[in-house]
Parts: structure tokens; C-alpha cells; sequence
């Protein structure tokens, strides 16, 4: 990914750049979320691109921050690849699970949930290879990408507004196995910054 510095970056995590404790340390260094906390995640370098992924278990893998509200108005892309076919991939939770954003279930559709409204991508593959997935929600309106083309047409609804995300991969005892190379989340709607 290749974010541009607008306002809004709050997260910019990279698999390769850590802090000394093996944390993800936001490189976007303009909002107020911090570096990313990782447990239980494995660093592998060389998977993609020759660069370092990080490595969600299925089991205890989690990444945790203090939590912020994007509202209505996000985007959120992430390099990444399913451990198996059809395996849920939780991106973005509140520790009460009732919201989540930019996450999939076992028919490998992208969706958002706001604990009432859920709307839902077509489904796509991104077990097989790395993929660009993404969301961009203007006012609630979600639109779902993969390697930025359009997964049809969001079906499920307006989301109101997101509020504590705080967890990447595990909302609540659920927790996904999956590979991310990085990530980039926008308080706002952006399409710049996501070509891989």
C-alpha cells in the first residue's frame, strides 16, 4: 500500500516496521490511535512480495488499540490472504463485538456489522492468493473492494454509526487465521493510498 498523508489516516501498519517490543507501530503518526499491540501474532518474513506478513493463529492471535469511533465516514484496506478456504476474517471489532468492520464469513463475502445492520459483498476468493480488501462507508453506505474493483453492490442496509474498535482479528472468543502484510484505516472516505 502506498497511503497518502490526508487528514484522516489514523493507521498505517506494516508487517515489516515494529517496535522493539514487536508491536505495530503506526506509521500514519497523524490521529490519535496508537501502535498496535500483538499477541499470540507470528512475523514471517518473505510471504508476499518479499515482505514480512503477520500471522493470526485461529486460536489466541490478536492485535489490540485504544479504541476509536470512525462514525458513519471510513475506509479501511488490508493486504491479506485466509489460512483456508471459506475461513471468517475478522478485521476491525469493539471489545463488546457488537460492531465490526471490514470482516467475512465462511462464504468469503466482505461485510461490515454495526450490531444490528450487516451489509454483505458478493463473495470472492482470497484464500488462494494476497488480495487488496477494503471497505469505504460514506454516510453509512458501504462499498466493498477487492484489488479496487467493485464487489457488486452492498446488500444488508445503512450502517449507523461504529463506535470502540479496539481489537484486529478476534471479536469476542472468535478468533480468524489469516496472513496481513498491512493495513491502512482512514476516519473519512478515501480511495488514495491503496495500490499495492
Amino acid at each position: 500500500l502506498l497511503p497518502i498523508f490526508l487528514d484522516g489516516l489514523n493507521i498505517w501498519w506494516d508487517a515489516s516496521r515494529l517496535t522493539a517490543a514487536g508491536n505495530f507501530l503506526n506509521l500514519a503518526n497523524t490521529g490519535p490511535v496508537s501502535d498496535g499491540t500483538n499477541a499470540n501474532v507470528t512475523f514471517v518474513p518473505g510471504v508476499v512480495n518479499g515482505r514480512t506478513v503477520a500471522r493470526y493463529n485461529g486460536v489466541t492471535s490478536i492485535t489490540t488499540t485504544a479504541a476509536f469511533s470512525p462514525g458513519v465516514n471510513f475506509s479501511a484496506f488490508c493486504v491479506v490472504r485466509s489460512a483456508v478456504i471459506g475461513g471468517p476474517f475478522i478485521g476491525w471489532a469493539s471489545a463488546g463485538a457488537a460492531n465490526q468492520l471490514l470482516v467475512s464469513n465462511a462464504g468469503e463475502n466482505i461485510a461490515c456489522f454495526d450490531g444490528l445492520v450487516h451489509p454483505t459483498s458478493n463473495a470472492t476468493d482470497y484464500h488462494t492468493n494476497f488480495s487488496l480488501l477494503g471497505v469505504v462507508s460514506s454516510g453509512g453506505t458501504c462499498i466493498f473492494y477487492k484489488n479496487k474493483t467493485i464487489l457488486g453492490n452492498a446488500i444488508g442496509g445503512v450502517l449507523i454509526a461504529m463506535v470502540n474498535l479496539a481489537n484486529f482479528g478476534a471479536v469476542g472468543a472468535f478468533f480468524s487465521a489469516f496472513d496481513c502484510a498491512e493495513l491502512v484505516f482512514y476516519t473519512g472516505v478515501s480511495l488514495n493510498g491503496t495500490r499495492l
